[in-house]
């Protein structure tokens, strides 16, 4: 079975690169555009991993984070921020104050992002 990852970014752009190179790797990817719609997403169909910009309209990634960190079913979810708000050596932004366990800097590189993702997840899906 395919580790099912969630994308929630309104930048287009990223979202279909990091789609298409995702499911290239194997994985079985959903895409959202809004924290809101990011919520409904892992209520229908809980995911194994989860992308999340900071900046985004309406509700920003650091409410998403906290909220689905206050729920016991969603607390566990690995979640990779994904930000221009953060440089490689920067320290000013601690991803233990919002609950994630990995802040990756944009522009990033695809290879760094699979290379988070098989540290986060249990199991490596097979490419097919």
């Amino acid at each position: 079975m395919k580790n099912r990852i969630l994308i929630i970014d309104d930048d287009q752009v990223v979202v279909d690169m990091l789609e298409s190179g995702l499911k290239r790797s194997g994985y079985d990817v959903t895409c959202v555009n809004s924290g809101k719609d990011a919520l409904e997403s892992v209520r229908g169909q809980m995911p194994d991993l989860i992308i999340l910009d900071i900046i985004m309209p309406g509700m920003d990634g650091t409410e998403v984070a906290r909220i689905l960190r206050e729920n016991e079913k969603t607390r566990n979810i690995p979640i990779i921020f994904l930000t221009v708000l953060w440089e490689k050596n920067e320290t000013s932004m601690d991803q233990n104050d919002f609950g994630v366990n990995v802040v990756i800097g944009k522009p990033f590189r695809l290879e760094e992002m699979l290379d988070k993702i098989t540290k986060l997840l249990p199991s490596q899906p097979k490419a097919s």
